[in-house]
């Protein structure tokens, strides 16, 4: 590159191109005064131009940029850059009069082609657009393509008020030249082999599970969403809400797209849909392009590998189109699933595709983390933009939707199938999807004679569905059944565990099956066992190691050979480490469900970390006493009362380094928490918690063992929920300071965009935070199975359960939507109207109840009615006042019911 004070000089090798770039505004009035004017005043210093010049390599294409056009220099010096510039350049760029103006020049020394651009943006009664020049090296043949906005589509389109397709060349020969080289389409022909070959080749290549999806409507369409940026005092600043970005603008757009999705999400079905979309297009279309779909891990480290790809996934073409002119015209969509951003071999090679066809357009899908600039795209291939989105989550009510379609009509089993779908993807950490929220309805109700009693008969079935669908049986011979292929990968996960480690190379995951194969004498391909689990989606390989696809998978194979191997479970439960392996625990639990033995050493576990963690916390948090005493702060109070309430809880403030700021405006609730993680060498709050967690799930599943020791453990437990409850109020002073806090391994996010002081905000938040315990209370103890023990105590005498204890027993049973749920709500009423604290958030509660679940009229006007009363009494209200806020209310209730909709399948969230 040749740089002065005036003139840049770039060269492009791989184009052989040379674009000199000079600044014609050096010598400009910059309208600071109207007396001068900088037409027929402006220089260009030709020795600086011929310097640039000279460092052009011999042979290359020249093109000269400039702000102003030659008719703004000085008399003198215009006919010599004229001749320097028709002597030495192909085309000279300029702007500055916001006229579209095209012009061709030719001297006895050569010829230059003068494009004058137009405005992008000038007002809306100016010329606004934009062209798109192409060229050829080595040749002097230039085609100008012009784009202007078109006010009443609000879009930009063909310029039609300079030729009828918007195309200008820089001369009659260039037009044939242009003719010669871009091949004509016959787009007719096209269209009759889009629809005679292209799309049953499609549902060929997709497979009846796709077809049948599409033709059933169980596809609910996603969106997408994607971070915005607006201006502010302090320059670019995120927007609170991402913009949303509708299924068809991606497939039918321009613009090339990376799209992350969370494993497990249902990407590959996703992107056969947009390929189907587009394929279902009018041939003659604007939007229309042959879609050819591959994996990420299909390509080589050449380029000649995409091009193969491609040809095999575009069927037999009419006569006269080749998949070379396809490419070359941009008529192909270019859909990667799994797009590993990271591995950089492959990544390179794709690039060099894109590069080599940057008409087409490229929607790559990836589980791969990629970060973004303040407001800037991210680079995913270098010279050509990509736009970065984000599959949203399926709303609840679309998924209430999903449920329905499937034959679940009863409003009652569909609410309840709802909501044990989201909570069980939760623990599974599977994300509600279109894709996953139709496979995990197909495992809840495909084999009605066998009910799906807890979390491991939830994997079982996705593992077995999984091996059925996606398995090539061809791989496996029959005598290789599911019970051979569970016992292997038991074997593995043992392993795995012992070694705590997620991944294993891939030389020793084949070395372990020959291992296991040896040991039992059985005669089977190594290769094809890891590439019949890895096409299965059981397994997944990435470079040269081998995971599980998701820890779920390992952890009940885990389970499996804990029932299976007594050493491996002694392993596992051993006191120094059994906390690195809760989830394993868990599904080890309801398998077996009658543990009786480890249960009771579980907890005694508890108790003793109990013992450590609350050994020095004041009395009424010990004991729970203070979420039953406790006065919300005032809307106005001042920092230092707010965070009395921590200093209470904690006798000292947090660490400050797990105070850090985060919104995420597209949650239901206020407050959100990560799953609890559990390590070897946690603090003592972590500790308890992880025994807490461990304990409820437990307890959860084993539900063959003596209702005495289930409702002695349970009460235990509830309390340990109601001293969490305690510990999160002491979090809620720097939550509202700072919208994030961690403790005891758990992390809480403020999800609110909300402009209210810290005052207000702590407000709202403490009035919250015993739903949001409530909720991880039931993720972790509720099920039906334990209805009895949970419900034995509820409107009793204070003395046999606390006000604390019946509020968490009670919001446990409505978090379930249990039949007879108007009377545990109504006894649980009589008892907590004397604690104004539960009794507000009980009345919150209760709100949430009327909302999720469609219960009978008769149920649902009795909800109404203690609420009605709980706020009247909060109110203070009575008499004709109390009567007519009761009435208010429960209009006010019905009335929000009826607007979410849920019985028509809203597309409302939830």
């Amino acid at each position: 590159m040749h740089e002065d004070a005036i003139v840049k000089q770039y060269y492009i090798r791989e184009m052989q191109t040379a674009i000199i770039s000079v600044n014609t505004a050096t010598l400009t009035g910059c309208g600071l005064t109207a007396d001068f004017s900088d037409e027929r005043n402006l220089i260009i210093p030709e020795m600086l131009l011929h310097n640039a010049l000279k460092k052009v390599p011999a042979g290359a294409q020249v093109i000269v940029t400039g702000h102003h056009p030659l008719g703004y220099l000085q008399e003198l010096n215009e006919p010599h850059i004229l001749r320097i510039l028709a002597e030495k350049a192909s085309v000279y760029l300029f702007g500055h009069m916001h006229e579209h103006s095209p012009v061709a020049m030719t001297t006895p020394l050569g010829e230059c082609y003068f494009v004058q651009a137009g405005s992008l943006y000038s007002g809306r009664d100016s010329w606004n657009g934009y062209s798109i020049i192409s060229t050829v090296p080595g040749q002097k043949h230039h085609r100008v393509t012009y784009r202007k906005w078109h006010e009443a589509r609000r879009k930009f389109g063909v310029a039609s008020d300079l030729s009828d397709d918007g195309v200008v060349f820089s001369s009659p020969d260039s037009k044939i030249f242009w003719s010669s080289v871009t091949p004509k389409l016959n787009f007719s022909a096209l269209n009759k082999w889009r629809a005679d070959v292209l799309i049953p080749f499609l549902d060929d290549q997709f497979g009846d599970e796709f077809s049948e999806l599409m033709e059933n409507s169980r596809f609910v369409v996603p969106e997408f969403e994607r971070d915005h940026y607006i201006e502010t005092l302090n320059g670019l600043d995120k927007a609170a809400r991402p913009e949303i970005v509708s299924f068809d603008e991606v497939c039918r757009g321009d613009h090339n797209y990376v799209i992350a999705a969370p494993n497990e999400s249902g990407k590959t079905t996703l992107i056969r849909r947009m390929a189907k979309n587009l394929a279902d297009l009018l041939a003659t279309a604007p939007d229309w392009s042959v879609p050819v779909v591959f994996k990420f891990n299909e390509i080589r480290k050449y380029v000649k590998s995409i091009e193969n790809i491609v040809k095999t996934r575009i069927p037999s073409l009419p006569e006269g189109v080749t998949h070379a002119s396809l490419l070359e015209l941009g008529l192909v969509t270019i859909f990667v699933d799994d797009a590993d951003l990271k591995r950089t071999n492959i990544k390179n090679t794709l690039d060099e595709f894109v590069k080599k066809y940057p008409q087409c357009r490229y929607i790559f899908l990836t589980s791969t983390v990629y970060l973004q600039g303040a407001g800037i795209e991210p680079v995913v291939v270098d010279g050509i933009p990509f736009k970065h989105l984000r599959l949203r989550k399926l709303k609840k009510s679309q998924l209430l939707s999903l449920i329905e379609s499937h034959g679940h009509k009863d409003p009652m089993q569909a609410d309840r199938l709802l909501q044990r779908m989201t909570l069980e993807a939760s623990s599974l950490n599977v994300p509600i999807t279109p894709v996953t929220g139709t496979f995990l309805i197909q495992i809840y109700t495909e084999d009605s004679s066998q009910p799906l009693i807890n979390r491991a008969n939830l994997v079982e079935r996705y593992i077995e569905i999984s091996l059925e669908k996606f398995g090539p049986q061809d791989l496996l011979p029959g005598s290789f059944d599911f019970h051979n292929k569970c016992d292997l990968l038991s074997f593995v996960a043992e392993y795995m565990c012992r070694n705590f480690v997620k991944e294993i190379s891939e030389s020793k995951f084949l070395s372990l099956i020959g291992e296991y194969l040896d040991e039992y004498g059985l005669v089977f391909s190594q290769f094809d066992l890891l590439n019949y689990f890895v096409e299965a989606r059981i397994l997944e390989r990435f470079d040269a190691s081998i995971s599980f696809r998701i820890d779920a998978f390992k952890e009940y194979f885990s389970a499996v050979r804990m029932i299976s191997n007594d050493e491996f479970r002694a392993f596992v439960q051993g006191s120094e480490r059994y906390l690195a392996f809760c989830n394993e625990i868990t599904f080890y639990a309801a398998i077996s469900r009658k543990d009786k033995n480890w249960l009771e050493e579980l907890y005694s576990r508890f108790e003793e970390s109990s013992d450590a963690f609350w050994r020095d916390k004041p009395e009424d948090i010990r004991s729970g006493l203070l979420v039953e005493s406790f006065q919300i702060p005032s809307k106005k109070a001042n920092e230092d009362e707010l965070f009395a309430v921590e200093r209470k809880v904690f006798n000292s403030a947090l660490d400050e380094k797990d105070r850090r700021a985060l919104l995420d405006d597209d949650s239901e609730d206020i407050l959100s928490y990560s799953s609890v993680e559990s390590e070897e060498n946690s603090d003592p709050g972590a500790e308890w918690l992880a025994n807490l967690t461990l304990l409820s799930s437990m307890l959860k599943n084993m539900e063959l063992i003596p209702n005495s020791l289930k409702a002695k453990i349970l009460e235990r437990v509830i309390h340990g929920w109601i001293q969490f409850l305690a510990l999160t109020m002491g979090i809620v002073p720097a939550l509202a300071k700072d919208k994030r806090a961690s403790f005891g391994g758990i992390e809480y996010l403020v999800l609110t965009s909300g402009k209210d002081n810290i005052a207000s905000l702590a407000n709202h938040l403490f009035m919250y935070v015993p739903i949001a315990a409530g909720k991880v209370a039931t993720q972790y103890v509720g099920t039906e199975k334990l209805r009895m023990q949970l419900e034995t105590g509820i409107g009793n005498d204070i003395k046999v359960l606390s006000a604390s204890q019946q509020f968490m027993r009670a919001t446990i049973l409505s978090q379930l939507g249990v039949d007879g749920l108007p009377d545990v709500v109504e006894k649980a009423a009589g008892i907590l109207k004397d604690y104004n604290y539960l009794n507000a958030a009980f009345v919150r509660m209760l709100y949430e109840v009327v909302i999720r679940f469609r219960l009978p009229d008769a149920d649902l006007s009795k909800i109404r009615l203690v609420a009605a009363n709980t706020i009247a009494g909060i109110e203070g209200k009575t008499g004709q006042r109390a009567a007519a806020r009761k009435a208010e209310i429960i209009n006010l209730l019905s009335n929000n019911r009826r607007s979410m909709n849920l019985g028509k399948g809203s597309s409302e969230s939830v």
